[in-house]
């Protein structure tokens, strides 16, 4: 396996390991969601400054006054995200919500459309249609276990994954004028900023437990720092669509996590998800999937055409 592979596949160990820190937190009542979200943000914020300013502490300042009003879109699209996943996450195990969050990329195709005028392509439809039997199955199986804080749950994932795809599109439009490191630093900045507003505009402000920072400062403060650097490193190295496809190992890494955590704290109130839920995840991810390879199913599709006309 190849250097920008690596990296790819260490970006989703740290990011995944990210959520289930946070899930383990809001399993334990130590913080609310909505709380937790400005408070990750601002530790990477925080953790994100310091390696900015160790490397260029001039560019770091001119980043925060050039780059101000990028950093408020892409942020706000972001704040949007997280706080739905955050509250998605409270109310759904870790990995049904990592599945959830792969929809992005179906909203992402279905933006394109719209506003970009793009056309569909079979794969795409293929693709779409796989995911939304995914939704529909885990919907099932939420219904059949009359759990509606779950069904919410379900709702609130989509929005987040819908939040992502916005983002993702911003991310793209300002990525090549701000740079990778930087966009980051502004964007957590502002989502942090919005994220607390949005904490206070709810009456859900609340102190910080000290057993809390530990988690906060190596969740987000280290692996999620490292993983993101870890993704832009690999997208330097590898093309975006094997980096894409090794990123939709995240919910599955995520399950792997989860059934760890459940051997060892069998009496937490860690849960995993039921088949209903895997399977529909795993369709998620299938169509995704699908919808990333498209380019070598058409090259894979002609080339059997062609040997089939042959033989």
């Amino acid at each position: 396996m190849n250097k920008g592979l690596i990296y790819a596949l260490l970006s989703a160990l740290f990011l995944a390991s990210g959520i289930i820190s946070n899930k383990y937190l809001l399993d334990q009542n130590l913080i609310g969601p909505k709380m937790l979200g400005f408070a990750f943000f601002a530790s990477v914020f925080i953790s994100s400054s310091i390696v900015f300013a160790a490397r260029n502490f001039r560019g770091f300042l001119k980043n925060l006054t050039d780059h101000w009003k990028d950093g408020l879109v892409v942020g706000g699209f972001n704040a949007l995200a997280a706080s739905m996943f955050f509250i998605a996450l409270d109310l759904l195990d870790a990995s049904t919500t990592a599945f959830l969050v792969r929809f992005s990329t179906i909203f992402i195709i279905i933006i394109g459309v719209i506003f970009l005028k793009e056309k569909l392509t079979k794969y795409d439809l293929i693709g779409i249609l796989f995911a939304i039997g995914g939704a529909f199955l885990i919907n099932y199986g939420i219904e059949s276990h009359g759990m509606s804080s779950h069904a919410l749950g379900l709702l609130v994932g989509l929005l987040a994954a819908f939040g992502i795809a916005l983002h993702h599109v911003a991310a793209k439009i300002y990525v090549k004028k701000v740079g990778a490191l930087a966009l980051v630093n502004i964007r957590v900045l502002f989502t942090s900023m919005f994220l607390f507003a949005f904490a206070f505009a709810t009456g859900s402000v609340e102190p910080i437990a000290t057993e809390v920072i530990p988690f906060l400062a190596i969740g987000g403060g280290v692996l999620a720092v490292a993983g993101f650097v870890f993704f832009y490193k690999a997208l330097e190295l590898e093309d975006v669509s094997k980096v894409a496809i090794i990123r939709t190992m995240d919910p599955f890494i995520v399950l792997i996590y989860g059934v760890i955590l459940f051997w060892l704290f069998p009496d937490s109130n860690h849960t995993l998800p039921d088949w209903h839920e895997l399977a529909g995840g795993s369709l998620i991810v299938a169509g995704v999937t699908i919808i990333t390879l498209k380019q070598k199913l058409k090259k894979l599709a002609a080339n059997l055409k062609s040997m089939l006309w042959v033989g």
